[in-house]
């Protein structure tokens, strides 16, 4: 359930912003930026192989808008080239999304770990006597 409103957000998400780009004009307009925003988004909730569809559907949408509006232009190649050129840095960034996602997710699981590990030495820092003593000795005939 969580995802299929993940998905239907993304896709609305994309619809938005390509009626936005369809009526502001193709790639001459400000509206190719707003298609970064659905593929960051993908990058976090689904990593590479989301930020990878979204950022393919991007520039999908991209090129559909481009096609339409390229029959007005007189200068195609130049109109497709510049397509091409967004559509492969929408694959960039969500590709260097996910990979900075990935670091940042192993840096929380090494944090996660060395917190437990200080958290467990204080609790045997505060045991009481009585049972530190045992616990004392247990540990020290371990090392040797």
């Amino acid at each position: 359930e969580r995802n299929i409103l993940n998905i239907s957000q993304i896709g609305l998400d994309l619809t938005f912003f390509s009626i936005v780009l369809f009526v502001t004009g193709g790639i001459e307009s400000a509206g190719p930026a707003f298609l970064f925003l659905p593929i960051i988004v993908s990058t976090i909730i689904f990593g590479v192989r989301g930020a990878t569809i979204v950022a393919a559907l991007s520039g999908l949408l991209l090129f559909l808008a481009n096609l339409f509006y390229a029959a007005f232009s007189s200068v195609v190649a130049a109109v497709f080239l510049e397509t091409m050129i967004m559509f492969l840095l929408y694959l960039c960034a969500g590709f260097f999304g996910s990979y900075l996602l990935e670091i940042i997710r192993a840096r929380d699981v090494l944090l996660l770990e060395q917190i437990t590990m200080v958290v467990h030495q204080l609790r045997l820092l505060y045991l009481p006597k009585q049972e530190f003593r045992p616990l004392a000795l247990h540990l020290s005939l371990n090392t040797l």
